[in-house]
This record gives structure tokens, sequence and C-alpha cells, in this order.
């Protein structure tokens, strides 16, 4: 820790980036009623590491299927938010494991966007779900953004969908 001297005599001391905040980084799930899909575990922490293909924000989810259907590919969403509450970034994890209709699945997903060592807030939601006929379901986005809204007051429903789609 360093302590830098201001005028006045008052002492000011600086955490290093990584460990810029104390309390635990916060770890949220957005459950959609209609998904056939829920996010039954999630955890997002920001990881320091010497190689930088090691490091960023780790994110660990585990989930069930709760269609009647089997699953052939899933896409979460996850929104990475800083200490400030601004978006940092978004990023669109894919399981491509088959789950059938009742059972589990887990996955992990490691991201590095710019100043990721700020992450204090992360938000996972069920993105896309490719059931074994080919229908695809998608999520409310606007539903999703303007929950977002409580942690960015000018959060935008672009900030959620991949670039090119």
């Amino acid at each position: 820790m360093k302590t830098i001297t201001v005028l006045g005599g008052a002492a000011v001391a600086f955490a290093a980036a990584h460990t810029l905040i104390a309390a635990e980084p916060k770890a949220m799930v957005m459950t959609q009623p209609d998904a056939p899909v829920v996010i039954t575990k999630y955890t997002a922490r920001y990881l320091s590491a010497a190689k930088a293909s090691e490091q960023g924000v780790n994110h660990r989810i585990e989930y069930t299927n709760r269609s009647e259907r089997r699953i052939e590919a899933l896409e979460i969403g996850f929104v990475e938010f800083n200490v400030w509450n601004e978006h940092l970034d978004t990023l669109f994890g894919n399981d491509l494991d088959a789950v059938t209709a009742g059972r589990s699945g887990e996955g992990s997903w490691l991201h590095d966007p710019p100043a990721a060592f700020t992450f204090y807030t992360g938000v996972a939601y069920i993105s896309r779900v490719r059931f074994d006929d080919g229908e695809i379901w998608t999520a409310d986005l606007d539903a999703i953004a303007e929950h977002l809204k409580s942690l960015e007051a000018n959060f935008s429903v672009e900030k959620l969908r991949p670039k090119g789609r």
C-alpha cells in the first residue's frame, strides 16, 4: 500500500489496482419467466495473473434445463460493470453440450475487457437456447436492459447485442 501526502499534511492511502475494493464483487442473475433454462448459481470475480491469458473476469455458472425438450446449445450473456457502475463490456458464453430435460450443466468463461481490474458487478442471463428440433428461444433484451438501468441509468439495449447481430 502506498501513502501519498497531500496539502495540509493529510495522508491518503491508495490500494493497488487489482485490490481496488475490499468488498466481494457482486454477481447477479436476471431471471426470465419464460426462459427454458434457469441459472442456479453464478459467481464472477477478477483474476490477476502473471500471464495475460490467465487474467480477467472469470464467470462461472450452473444451470438447469427446465423445459421438456433436449437443448443442443445455450448462450449466456454476461454484463460487466466497474466499481462506478459503468458498463465495462458484455460477453457471450456458449455451451454446446447437449442437455436433456430436467438435467443440469455448468460452464466457466474468462474475459479480459479493457480496465478489467476495475470489475465489481457481473450480471448473467440466458441469451439464447437452441432446441434439438432447430427452434431457437431468445431473451427479451429490452426487459433486461430496463432492469440494468438500476445499475447504470443510461444503460442501452445496444450494449446487449453482439457486434454483427
